[in-house]
């Protein structure tokens, strides 16, 4: 069978990038072929996967990949993709052997599918006390605000389990809001995210970032990557209060509307000379500014400082294990939405109209209904429970009353 071949940058997940090192590949230029590699100045290693042809559907873009292969020697980039010229670099080439997706979920230990009932259950059996210990650690970084951390663990449960006629489900887009110009939380935030997430990026939005750097993926000859081109499940976290004064130009512009997109529709525009593609990812998307964000989002908090300053909390390392289990785990669970739970918000939904329209007080819109159901789908998963309760329900309306006071008071 004919072969076809694609280069893969691996060191975006360090249990990648280590079984390659282990492949003698350590010997190659740091940084090379960056057209390909999402992050600016990040160092990364890059290999040459050759492979028979496969159904035209099994592999997308972004799709993260385990690769069984034999390793050959170093070859040029496809003359059809970048011509080499006689001082281009050359990189190893692994002849593939078995090429196969793995789950958006990221996690070493975790089956390449996702996580198994095994998985699930042994979760479940700490999962209260899991919960309050990660509501904790999240709050060292945010001055001591516990609704902000609890709000960050919702959102980094979130993953979209529907889309239907342009209505994207189960995304969880957040926005933390600073009264100070530079972001004090951002730094330590960051640190502590990249602890317990598999796969995370923390970017300072400054101007010169965007007018500088693409944020999406660009095709002629060949597709040079963006920012944004990240797999399912990847977590950015973006400093806005990086932003310095001054002009986006027309690249910076069309990265904040790449942002923009990716935040509501969870999609991400591929750019060719002749066409734009939307490509549907699922990248959960936390912001940190000064004031509102530039990019429309799904929730915003005011920061309140219950303590001076962010710290990150020292924990032990079998505990940061246990919050990385029960992250990826509780994120790619089974939830059902049990039919007597629809039938008793319905009904409660009704008359809380009624009562609201009989004494002249605002209506619940069905915008805030669909927020409520999903950050009770979220309040749910993060106790471990893989069906909506009532007592998930009445502590998800509680959630989003506190928001909007929050959002209607002082941060102080």
């Amino acid at each position: 069978m004919p072969l076809t071949s694609c280069m893969f940058n691996v060191a975006i997940y360090a249990s990648v990038s280590e079984q390659i090192g282990a492949l003698s590949l350590g010997d190659v230029a740091s940084g090379a072929a960056p057209e390909r590699f999402p992050f600016p100045a990040t160092e990364h290693t890059a290999v040459i996967i050759k492979r028979h042809l496969m159904e035209a559907n099994e592999l997308s873009v972004a799709d993260m990949v385990e690769v069984i292969g034999v390793l050959g020697s170093k070859e040029h980039l496809p003359v059809d993709d970048y011509a080499p010229s006689e001082d281009a670099a050359a990189f190893p080439t692994i002849h593939a052997i078995i090429v196969r997706k793995i789950s958006d979920h990221g996690h070493p230990d975790l089956d390449h599918d996702g996580p198994k009932e095994a998985d699930v259950d042994q979760v479940r059996q700490s999962t209260q006390q899991t919960r309050e210990a990660l509501i904790d650690y999240l709050s060292a970084p945010l001055y001591g605000d516990k609704l902000a951390a609890e709000l960050v663990l919702l959102h980094l449960l979130a993953r979209i389990h529907t889309r239907s006629n342009g209505l994207v489900l189960g995304k969880f887009s957040l926005n933390l809001k600073e009264p100070t110009v530079r972001s004090a939380a951002f730094p330590i935030l960051s640190q502590a995210l990249g602890s317990i997430l598999p796969k995370f990026y923390a970017l300072p939005l400054s101007l010169k970032t965007l007018n500088d750097h693409f944020f999406f993926p660009r095709g002629g000859e060949g597709l040079s990557s963006g920012i944004l081109q990240v797999t399912k499940g990847t977590s950015l976290l973006l400093d806005e209060t990086a932003m310095e004064e001054g002009t986006l130009n027309d690249k910076g512009v069309k990265n904040v509307k790449a942002i923009a997109d990716l935040s509501v529709y969870q999609t991400l525009g591929y750019v060719f000379p002749f066409n734009n593609l939307d490509i549907s990812t699922d990248v959960s998307l936390l912001i940190v500014s000064s004031g509102s964000s530039l990019i429309p989002v799904d929730c915003s908090l005011k920061l309140k400082h219950i303590v001076g300053e962010p710290t990150i909390q020292e924990v032990a390392e079998s505990r940061l294990v246990e919050f990385r289990k029960y992250l990826s785990v509780l994120r790619m669970a089974e939830y059902k939405f049990s039919e007597e739970m629809a039938q008793e918000i319905e009904t409660e939904f009704m008359q809380q109209r009624k009562e609201a329209s009989a004494k002249g007080t605002p209506l619940m819109t069905p915008n805030e209904l669909a927020f409520n159901v999903g950050l009770a789908r979220l309040v749910s998963l993060s106790r471990g429970d893989l069906t909506l309760t009532r007592e998930a329900w009445t502590h998800a309306k509680d959630l989003a009353a506190q928001i909007r006071s929050r959002s209607n008071g002082s941060s102080q």
